[in-house]
This record gives structure tokens, sequence and C-alpha cells, in this order.
């Protein structure tokens, strides 16, 4: 049995132990040294006593290997499609490393809300029925599925899944039924087909729903609303809401774009939020509890290590696409300004290689458009002409060569997502007027005196192109993460 070890004497170990662990890798690429062992170290600051050990020992078989991470919680052995439940003793298995991070100073990796979960041995879970909203990218930084971990606990049981749009696998792009997990053999209720939030009957099981997705940080992205709406069944049917927080992948800082009303509310504007609203699932759940009144029993599971400042790239997690075409997070950042115009008569690069990465239509001239833009000198923008074919019938102008534009963005904290998606309105208004079916802008704009002045070409459409100022109010109060970055994370337990 290994004593309990004080954080403080871990990191008073540090030194002599990197340089261990470097000396003997030095076959290894210096990145990834360095992010090996500042996964070690991540683990040995989280408390967990078995791996402590393994590394006191000096029995580093993983330091051995590029790209691997040494995981010590709870093991799943699946076997003909079943997952088997084993007692969460410790171990040293290994599972798969995060990809490399080409920065050139790898922080320590934030931990989400499923890795403080499974840190804290799901104590806030213990013996409830439980629910969970996931989907692919619903892992922890091990890569192992939430849906696999709580289904693993002898403390709970994981009793039916919940799917947002794009379904469990996050491959989908039209209407989902229900299904069922080939892992865990659970049912699947797809919250993105007949029905578009927990009925009585499913919930009516349940002693607390659990919400793990991750979000992109823009208003018209239906995760969150999936959200909202689960959050008002289960404060209708008195089952506990657990939001499992994940970063912005494009910072917590940057509020930018005009605020929906309340007479637009649907998939894609569940509250009257900005286009880039700089929170998390979690903040965000907090917001809609208050500023709804909704009466949900809701519980966050804070990140560990997180802070406002930190682009995904930060994070030192491994990127997922939380959707089909949210590719990295350069897509996420264009997604609220180029994202915007999908609904008009345009491609924004689905069924491409890049989507929201290019934009254009058959009956754009790309290179006038590019010209057109970039004589904005928008902040950290640039763009060239481009030409492509969609290559997904699902998706707009399938099989015709479209014309139009790709955009580079150079300094991501100088860029506005939200000042692109209004020059680009303003100018296809200009070029195009007759073309441009602007007013299908309608359900993602979310405001119609939006619509009106840009039918009219109103230069006060600047003006209005801001936040509403009562909004920071209400995000002030819901905020969880400081902005300065902590001296260190205190460990958990």
């Amino acid at each position: 049995m290994v004593r309990p070890v004080r954080a403080s004497v871990l990191f008073a170990g540090f030194d002599v132990f990197q340089f261990a662990v470097l000396k003997r890798e030095r076959a290894l690429g210096k990145a990834d040294q360095k992010r090996h062992v500042g996964a070690v170290v991540h683990a040995l600051q989280y408390a967990d006593r078995a791996l402590f050990h393994f590394a006191g020992r000096s029995e580093i078989e993983a330091a051995k290997r590029a790209h691997r991470f040494a995981d010590f919680h709870a093991t799943l052995h699946i076997t003909q499609n079943k997952v088997v439940r084993k007692a969460a003793t410790p171990t040293c298995t290994i599972a798969p490393r995060m990809q490399p991070d080409e920065r050139s100073q790898e922080p320590w990796a934030v931990m989400n809300g499923i890795d403080v979960l499974v840190a804290e041995e799901f104590a806030r879970l213990r013996n409830r029925r439980v629910g969970i909203i996931a989907n692919h990218s619903s892992v922890d930084l091990y890569g192992r599925r939430s849906i696999d971990l709580l289904y693993a606990c002898e403390d709970l049981t994981l009793i039916k899944i919940f799917s947002p749009e794009h379904g469990l696998q996050g491959t989908a792009d039209t209407r989902i039924g229900d299904s069922r997990d080939d892992t865990t053999g659970l049912a699947v209720f797809s919250l993105y087909g007949e029905t578009l939030k927990p009925t009585e009957a499913q919930l009516g099981d349940l002693d607390a729903l659990v919400y793990d997705l991750q979000d992109i940080g823009c208003r018209f992205y239906t995760y969150i609303t999936t959200m909202g709406w689960a959050m008002e069944a289960c404060a209708q049917h008195r089952v506990p809401f657990v939001v499992l927080d994940r970063p912005n992948p494009i910072a917590g800082v940057d509020v930018e774009g005009p605020c929906s009303d309340d007479e637009h509310e649907s998939l894609v504007a569940y509250h009257e939020l900005p286009l880039r609203h700089g929170m998390t699932v979690g903040e965000l759940a907090r917001l809609f509890n208050e500023e709804r009144a909704l009466g949900t029993r809701l519980e966050v599971v804070e990140m560990r290590g997180w802070q406002r400042t930190l682009w995904f790239h930060d994070t030192g997690q491994q990127w997922i696409n939380p959707s089909p075409n949210i590719r990295d997070e350069t897509a996420a950042l264009l997604f609220p300004g180029v994202g915007l115009i999908e609904g008009t008569n345009v491609s924004v690069g689905r069924g491409t290689a890049q989507p929201f990465h290019v934009m254009g239509a058959p009956w754009i001239q790309g290179t006038a458009l590019s010209n057109a833009l970039n004589e904005l000198e928008l902040d950290a923008l640039r763009t060239e002409p481009v030409e492509f074919t969609p290559l997904d019938r699902g998706h707009q102008f399938y099989g015709q060569r479209c014309s139009g534009v790709r955009f580079i963005v150079g300094d991501e904290q100088a860029f506005s997502p939200a000042m692109l998606g209004l020059a680009l309105i303003q100018t296809l208004r200009r070029l195009y007027p007759q073309t441009w079916e602007y007013r299908k802008l309608d359900a993602l704009l979310g405001r119609t005196d939006l619509l009106q002045a840009i039918e009219d070409q109103a230069p006060e459409l600047a003006d209005l192109w801001e936040p509403d100022p009562d909004f920071f109010d209400a995000r002030a109060r819901a905020l969880i993460y400081g902005e300065a970055p902590p001296e260190h994370v205190a460990p958990l337990g």
C-alpha cells in the first residue's frame, strides 16, 4: 500500500523524475518527450497512488513508447461487443496517447468534467440510476468513452443513452432514429429525430441525467439547444441534471455579434445569445437555469486547469471533430461568421475537404468577392479566390463547380468571426443584390430588425451588430472560470 503523498512532495521530486525519463528517451523526438513527461506529472498531480508507486519504482515502460499514456483508472474488458464490469483497482495499462502538438510549449492536459468525475470515483453519482447525453466526443483524456466509464462503475447504474444531432457516432447529417449502443447494449434515444427533448417516459426511471458534449462556442450550434431542452424536461420531471464541463475551443474571453431575440427561438437559437458567447457548456447551463427560471436541479462538474484565455490547442487535449464538418480549431473559429450565411444559396464547403474554410456558389465570381473582402482589411484575415465542387449529395450545390473564396486566418486572438459574418453579408448584398437569397438568413440571424437593415443596406447595420448589453451582466453571474492563469492546479481529494 502506497502512503498518500502531498502534491508538494511530488513537485519536489519532479526534476529528478523528468531527468530520468528524458535521459532514457533520447531516441524520441523532443516534443514527444516533453508531452509524455507532462502527462505523467499531470497524473501524479491528481494523486493516483498506484501511478505514483509505478513511477517511484522507475517501472516506466510507458515512457519507452512515443505517443502513449499511462492509464491507471478502472479498466474495461470488451468481449463480443459487451463491456464487462471490473473492479476499479489501480492498474497500469496503456491507452493511446494524444496527437502531438506542434506548439513549442505544451501545457498539461486540462481535465474535463468526466476526468474529474473519474478522479472523484464517481462520488456525485453514487447509487444513482443514470442516463447520459453523449456522442463520439464524450471521452476522457485517454480516449475512453464516458459511456463506458459510467457503465463499468459498480457504484452507479447507467441505464440509457441519449444522442444529439449527428448521432452517437457523430457522422450523420440527417434526422436520426433511436438505436442501440453496440458496446454496452444500452438503448440510444435520439434527440434529433421524432423528439428533440427527453420524454417523461424516458426520464421516469432516472435519478440523474448527465450531459457530456463538446461545444464550439457559437449560438447556433445545436448541442447547447439540446442541453437547454433537456434541462427543461429534467426540471419538469424533477430529475437532477449534471453537466460534465469541457473547454470552449475558441477561448472564453471574446463575446461578439448580435444576440437573437425570444421570437426566434429554435434549435439554432435556444436563448438570446450573441453569435460568439465566450462560455463553456457548464456556464451556459448556469445562465439558462437562472435567466429562464428553469428550476433545474443543476450540478456542473467543473474542469481542472482550464482558464478563459485558453484555446483548444492550449489544453493539451486531442482534437476530436465535434461534428462532421468542424474538423479543426480554425473551422470552429470561422463557424460563427461563415456558418451564419449557410442557410442561403451559398456553399460553405460542406462536401469538400475544407468545410467553413471556403465559401462560394456557381453564381459568385471568386476573384471579385476576394478583392472586395480584402479591401475591408479585416483584422487577421485575408482571402484568396478558390474553386471547389461539393461531393456530398446532402449538401448545397452537389456536383456543381463553385467559385468563391478561401479564408486564411492569421492571429486568432485578433480575428473576429462576427465581423467576418457582417462583411460577408454586406459584400454579398452589394455585389449580388438580385441573386443572393439574403432573406434566408432569418433563422440563424434570429432578429427581424437585422434582416430589415440588410434588405435596406442600411448603414446602421454595423451599430446593430453588437451583443445586447444586458447579456454581459447575465454572463458574468454564470461564469465559473477566471482569466488569469493559476499558479498551479490543486490536486483532487
